[in-house]
């Protein structure tokens, strides 16, 4: 869920409004990719304020959608610009062999840990 607000940089018809925001992730032809998206991609070309937080989630019940639709949706009031929730399809589900050894790494590359929005792999330390 996307709030837009009533700012001359968006476009009339979405000005304060609260608009669905759909990712896309195709692994073929890039050429192919991009027609395939041509309608309705439409990224922000200037940057943006942001703050971002995610967590993993093993199951999402109906209760936990209905809560988000609640806190976030139509009928909110919420001072959020952006709130969603997104399948990754066990993309993350990393191995125990495997989790030590991303750790090991990040503590090399990153050991503030200043990469660490989105799905973070905190730096073994």
């Amino acid at each position: 869920m996307l709030h837009l607000p009533a700012l001359p940089f968006v476009p009339e018809p979405l000005r304060d409004r609260l608009v669905a925001h759909l990712r896309i992730t195709y692994l073929g032809d890039p050429a192919e990719g991009e027609r395939l998206v041509a309608a309705v991609h439409n990224d922000p070309i200037d940057p943006l304020p942001l703050f971002e937080h995610g967590a993993l989630l093993s199951e999402l019940p109906v209760k936990a959608v209905d809560e988000f639709l609640r806190l976030a949706g139509p009928d909110a009031a919420s001072p959020l610009v952006l709130a969603e929730i997104r399948h990754m399809g066990g993309a993350l589900a990393w191995s125990e062999e495997a989790y030590p050894r991303l750790r090991e790494i990040k503590g090399r590359y990153d050991p503030a840990n200043l990469f660490r929005i989105n799905h973070n792999i905190p730096p073994l330390r």
